[in-house]
């Protein structure tokens, strides 16, 4: 019983195991309709695997699917494979550390069942890939042969809300024509692309995403050449080498994409060259943002959105004289300064080099702003066309290049009337075209009659940069009316920006002023502006609602200053005025007053809220102290005979008054008496001090000894000094008790003096006698 019990469980363990670790090779000819599920997944493509006509592969939710190196999954018949957004269906490689392009392909032939959809573009039956994930597809066989993760050839295929990844070449490459629709839409492509190739099917490649960072193929973007009903709507491309590459393509539409360039060096937006007769695919609504070079031949550009742009358009020219229009576009801060090709440095440049064309080029109500041109090229630059070129309606505000418009060469005049040129000086307008009068070999540029205010027909302009300033609540911004006069009001846009929108918006409808302290958080915002037109529905490639202007929040500009001085200190005694500035519809200060004024008499703080005529508050507050240099010249002291005392009243800057009428900073008393000084400062306050000096009068020195006498003492009219030895040097000073000398004399080799004393006054003094040796300070009463 215990063996056996042994062996069930034995049994059961590996049948769990089993169900846990199973997995499917498969490889050869699937010649019935088959169904692969996540019980038997994964299935491992060993080899080269076909789905042969007629039969229906059904790969169901959550499938794993795993290729040997180079191997492929090609459709005769039909597949469907259909994840969920919770249950996706995974293609990848059965490596555990692969390469991109590791495994080959899923290929379509002509022979397999073509998506079919019905009048509003809903899917019916057919070939189907939706809620897949395709990695390390894409094998590399050669060299221009096609190869993609997946491949197509005279198929219909609907791919929908996949990703691919790590794909050696293209993500999705069709090519030959079809009966049915293809339908590429809400995919995620990442570091490859989608290249359509004399597909003639129409053609849908609607909502997807291309991602190029650190793309390892070329041509990553939307490459279509030779084919038509092409419909390149609503995806979103970053940074690939070229976003939108459409060759000799008509009837279909390339709208309202998002192309956003990266780092890689003069990669281009948009490339599309058209040789047929009638042009028939308009290219409008879409934005192309980044440092890129656009391409058109014969084009329609309408209400596109070009910013940062090396070059926002380059018009080669092409086998058919055809109308070239550019109609209610954004050309703004495009910078043609990093160009290193086509020997010109421009945001327009038109040559045509068909030399047999004489086509137009028309310019009509779109909106050239803030572009630079650095070197001697203009804005728009018409270099041998040999067409036409006519400019009217277009508005140019704050650009900075040597010229806005330069004739290479024309069969004719430039009409360039009817524009705004930022300014209604025709002499500073003439200095921006360059034509005849700079080099008579070229023709005239004719401008005029000029516009006097933008033209309400182009783009609407961004707001002027802005001034941040201080408020009580934090920042406020302030930009001047926008110059069109269908101006409705204007956007602040703020959160995180994703290279052509915001996340959030508030409408602040006609006010020119905003208080953002709401808005704390953030580093940068956003202002726009919008005319009478916009809905809220693609304003911006519409024309109605501006590109942004950025406002950095951080070091606003103080918008008060209280002081009306230089520092926050006063003298004791005056009146401070403290002044609130003009401009304002209200006042309160802290001390009660509501005049533009204070007076101020004592320190203290004070502080004002200064109100606008927008109710938005400013405030400021000051420190006030009365200046104080803390002058002391010290306490009264005693001054030796023999000695002198220096008194000290230095402050900086300042000016100063002894009581001896000197003007220094300091001043040396060997006598007594009582001094004083005033010190100026460089605010004129007055500070003053005063000091008692007296002298000592005890005297005790006497180095001559019992040698030395003096008498007689009382004595009249001299007194005699008898040293007892003759010494090489002797001064004798005879002074008051107040320190004041009377008698100074010197002596050379003596040894008895007698000095005259009859002119002093009866009274003490004292008798200073020094060799070059010895001292004694005596006292000698006169009567």
């Amino acid at each position: 019983m215990y063996k056996k019990l042994k062996v069930t469980a034995a049994f059961l363990l590996f049948m769990f195991a089993q169900y846990y670790y199973t997995q499917t090779y498969v490889s050869g000819l699937i010649t019935t309709n088959t169904i692969w599920d996540t019980l038997n997944d994964p299935y491992i493509i060993s080899g080269n695997t076909l789905v042969t006509d007629s039969v229906k592969l059904t790969i169901l939710p959550g499938t794993v699917v795993k290729f040997y190196a180079q191997k492929a999954l090609q459709i005769n018949g039909e597949l469907n494979a259909i994840g969920t957004d919770s249950a996706r269906i995974t293609f990848t490689a059965n490596n555990t550390n692969p390469s991109a392009g590791y495994w080959d392909a899923i290929i379509f032939t002509s022979t397999s069942q073509a998506s079919n959809f019905d009048a509003s573009g809903n899917y019916l039956y057919g070939n189907i890939i939706e809620n897949a994930d395709l990695e390390y597809g894409g094998y590399l066989q050669s060299v221009n042969n096609g190869d993609a993760t997946i491949e197509g050839t005279g198929a219909d295929i609907f791919i929908n809300k996949c990703t691919i990844s790590n794909s050696g070449t293209d993500g999705i490459r069709l090519t030959g024509a079809s009966s049915g629709e293809t339908y590429l839409t809400n995919n995620v492509i990442n570091n490859s692309g989608i290249q359509l190739v004399s597909h003639n099917s129409y053609k849908h490649i609607t909502n997807n995403q291309l991602n190029g960072i650190g793309n390892t193929y070329s041509n990553s973007g939307i490459m279509v050449y030779h084919s038509s009903g092409i419909y390149v709507t609503h995806n979103i491309l970053r940074d690939t080498y070229f976003g939108l590459h459409i060759y000799n393509c008509d009837n279909g539409e390339i709208t309202n994409n998002i192309i956003i360039g990266g780092d890689i060096a003069e990669s281009v937006g948009i490339n599309y060259v058209s040789d047929n007769s009638v042009n028939s695919m308009e290219i409008a609504h879409n934005l192309i943002i980044g440092k890129l070079k656009n391409i058109f031949d014969n084009a329609l550009l309408n209400n596109n959105v070009f910013v940062y742009n090396q070059r926002a358009i380059t018009q080669w020219g092409g086998q058919f004289p055809i109308l070239s229009t550019y109609k209610q576009n954004h050309f703004v801060d495009c910078n043609s300064s990093g160009l290193t090709q086509d020997n010109s440095s421009c945001i327009i440049y038109l040559s045509r080099w068909q030399t047999a064309n004489k086509g137009l080029h028309l310019f009509t109500e779109n909106l050239f702003e803030g572009n630079y041109v650095n070197s001697d090229f203009g804005l728009i630059e018409d270099n041998y066309t040999k067409s036409g070129l006519e400019i009217y309606n277009n508005n140019f505000i704050a650009n900075y290049s040597p010229y806005l418009l330069k004739n290479g060469y024309s069969s004719g005049d430039i009409e360039a009337q009817d524009n705004y040129w930022g300014t209604t000086n025709v002499s500073t307008i003439s200095n921006k075209i360059w034509d005849w009068f700079d080099d008579a070999s070229k023709t005239f540029v004719n401008i005029n009659p000029i516009l006097f205010t933008p033209d309400t027909n182009a783009p609407i302009s961004r707001p002027n940069i802005p001034t941040v300033v201080k408020t009580c609540n934090g920042k406020a911004l302030f930009w001047d009316v926008n110059p069109e006069l269908d101006t409705k009001g204007y956007k602040i846009h703020y959160g995180n920006f994703n290279g052509y929108s915001y996340e959030h918006t508030i409408d602040i409808l006609d006010t020119t002023v905003f208080e953002i302290s709401s808005l704390f958080q953030y580093d940068t915002i956003a202002i726009t502006a919008y005319d009478n037109l916009a809905d809220g529905l693609n304003d911006l490639t519409e024309g109605h609602e501006s590109w942004f202007r950025f406002v950095a929040l951080k070091n606003p500009h103080q918008q008060l200053n209280l002081l009306g001085i230089n520092d926050d200190l006063f003298c004791q005694g005056d009146t401070l005025t403290l002044d609130g500035g003009t401009g304002y519809v209200g006042y309160l200060w802290s001390n009660g007053d509501s005049t533009s004024t204070a007076k101020i008499t004592t320190p203290g703080e004070y502080s004002l809220i200064a109100t606008d005529s927008y109710n938005i508050d400013y405030c400021d507050t000051i420190q006030l102290s009365w200046q104080d240099i803390y002058l002391d010249l010290g306490n009264d002291t005693v001054v030796n005979w023999d000695d002198t005392i220096v008194l000290n009243a230095y402050y900086p800057n300042a000016s100063y008054l002894w009581s001896d009428s000197t003007s220094g900073s300091t001043i040396a008393i060997d006598s007594a008496g009582t001094y004083w000084v005033e010190v100026t400062t460089q605010m004129g306050c007055l500070f003053s001090d005063s000091i008692n000096a007296n002298f000592d009068l005890q005297v005790s020195q006497n180095d001559f000894g019992s040698s030395l006498t003096l008498y007689p003492n009382p004595a009249d009219d001299y007194f005699i000094i008898n040293l007892n030895a003759s010494y090489t040097d002797i001064h004798v000073n005879v002074k008051d008790l107040t320190g004041k000398h009377h008698i100074s004399k010197q002596y050379a080799h003596h040894s008895f003096i007698q000095m005259d004393i009859s002119d002093l006054a009866n009274g003490v003094y004292i008798i200073d006698i020094t060799s070059d040796t010895k001292k004694a300070v005596l006292k000698i009463i006169k009567e």
